[in-house]
């Protein structure tokens, strides 16, 4: 019974997210975030598995380590939600993958508030251009 219960509930926390995996490619059309070492495991195991991701919808909190990677492009309909971490470690280390722009920013406000700023991606372009690539089409 407790077995039971454990895999139902790790199915409805991992099914929040949307990650669609196709041929080549990851979709990201909605991900509200979650454990930072979590989101870390998986952008590594796209990136050796050699897909790419698109960020497409709502991208917040620990899923931008997926938007940071390098083989990671943008919609211009995405949004991004930005917070204060758990605890100093995981507000650091969202901080210090960020590109210098959207780092000062963050820092300058969202990273202190646990209520959610949205940016979008033409913010994010608008901060620092040649950190983000956009999807083609």
């Amino acid at each position: 019974m407790i077995v039971r219960v454990l895999l139902l509930a790790a199915t409805l926390l991992t099914g929040c997210a949307q990650h669609i995996r196709e041929a080549e490619r990851v979709r990201i059309t909605y991900d509200p975030g979650g454990l930072l070492s979590s989101h870390h495991d998986q952008a590594g195991r796209y990136l050796f598995a050699g897909l790419a991701v698109e960020v497409e919808g709502y991208c917040a909190s620990a899923c931008l380590i997926y938007a940071v990677a390098d083989n990671a492009c943008l919609h211009r309909d995405a949004r991004f939600g930005f917070h204060a971490g758990s605890n100093a470690i995981g507000t650091g280390y969202m901080a210090r993958i960020m590109p210098p722009n959207l780092r000062a920013w963050y820092l300058s406000g969202p990273s202190s508030r646990a209520a959610i700023t949205t940016l979008g991606t033409a913010d994010l372009l608008a901060l620092d251009p040649g950190a983000w690539r956009l999807c083609d089409g």
